[in-house]
């Protein structure tokens, strides 16, 4: 008990020493003393209290920044992981370059194609149809997955034959973009929304009412 005594004291002389008392007062009892001294306990513990709440405060006002930046960084709005849609660089065929970046805020069809592709000739009226609905509000971007056979004069050959005055390009990329958007049939269709996110994918020929419905969706939204 001697011991525990003498350690105590040790204990008790270091702390009451950082909160600047005097712990022999305490420990002799004398009332004014200890009084004192209490005061001085409250007005630190005060100080704590306050810094305490000041930290509360900090750590909820950088969640809050936090919450802020996930919502407006781009591609926040996009609705699973993956589906931001892959930035791109290619050239019309006017050999000006564009990036899908340069189309944000607009909704944006992608359609993966080749001349020789029948399905693809077939949805070009379709195509053709939407474009002139929607030209001043959508992008619409026909990338053709076989540089080496469309060369740009045959590209050229079907936009004038077919009446396709929207943008097409050479898939000319390294890696192919056609790989890294995941394309295992022509025609593909991508739509992207206005945040740059993924929201419609599809393989085959496709309904015009079909791609329709979801760029109103979009348009809307």
């Amino acid at each position: 008990m001697i011991m525990f005594n003498n350690y105590f004291d040790v204990f008790m002389t270091s702390y009451a020493g950082i909160l600047g008392i005097d712990y022999s007062k305490l420990k002799s009892c004398k009332i004014k003393f200890i009084l004192t001294d209490f005061w001085k306990i409250v007005s630190v513990m005060g100080v704590l209290r306050g810094v305490f709440r000041w930290l509360i405060i900090a750590c909820a006002f950088v969640i809050l920044l936090g919450g802020v930046w996930q919502l407006l960084k781009p591609g926040a709005g996009c609705r699973s992981p993956g589906s931001e849609a892959p930035n791109f660089s290619l050239r019309d065929l006017d050999g000006r370059p564009f990036q899908l970046k340069d189309f944000r805020g607009k909704v944006v069809l992608l359609d993966f194609m080749a001349t020789w592709c029948g399905p693809c000739r077939a949805s070009m009226p379709g195509l053709k149809v939407l474009w002139e609905e929607y030209g001043g509000r959508i992008v619409l971007i026909s990338i053709s997955v076989d540089p080496v056979y469309d060369t740009e004069d045959r590209l050229r050959s079907w936009v004038r034959g077919g009446g396709a005055t929207w943008i097409h390009a050479r898939d000319t990329m390294d890696p192919p973009l056609a790989q890294i958007y995941g394309v295992t049939g022509i025609p593909t269709y991508v739509i992207i929304d206005k945040d740059g996110c993924v929201r419609y994918r599809h393989v085959g020929l496709t309904s015009e009412g079909v791609i329709r419905g979801e760029i109103e969706a979009l348009l809307k939204g």
